[in-house]
Parts: C-alpha cells; structure tokens; sequence
C-alpha cells in the first residue's frame, strides 16, 4: 500500500523483506549494530517531529508495537 504525504506525493517505502536485507547489511558490511540503528531512528524521527510539528511546549505520544522495530518509539 503506497503512503502519501498531505500533498499527496507518493512516499517511497520499503517492504518488510526488503528491511531486513537493509539491516543485514547495515551490520555484515558497515559493522553497524541493532542497538545504534535504533537511538539513529528514533532520534531522527524525533528531529523531524519537532521540525515539522513541534512546539518546543507540546506532548508527543508515540504508539510503538511489541515487534522488531517497536524500540524506535522509546
């Protein structure tokens, strides 16, 4: 299922399978672990929050499940 933005470009994404192989590789070839991989995607999605929406003043909640990437939302 494609995702859009409020303009309605299309946003390049990755399936499941295809995320996995990034990881991999990301770890067999760069030597980059699990763990920074993580604090990078949730600090990223943080700055970008906070650059779009933020309001040095406002609350976030973000709602992350019990699967691989639910550590991003900490």
């Amino acid at each position: 299922m494609p995702f859009h933005d409020l303009a309605g470009i299309e946003i390049p994404s990755v399936t499941a399978e295809q995320l996995r192989e990034v990881d991999r590789i990301a770890v067999e070839n760069v030597q980059l672990g699990i763990p920074p991989m993580i604090d990078n995607a949730g600090r990223d999605l943080a700055e970008g929050a906070m650059k779009n929406w933020g309001d040095p003043d406002s609350i976030a909640v973000v709602l992350a499940g019990p699967g691989g990437n639910g550590g991003d939302g900490q």
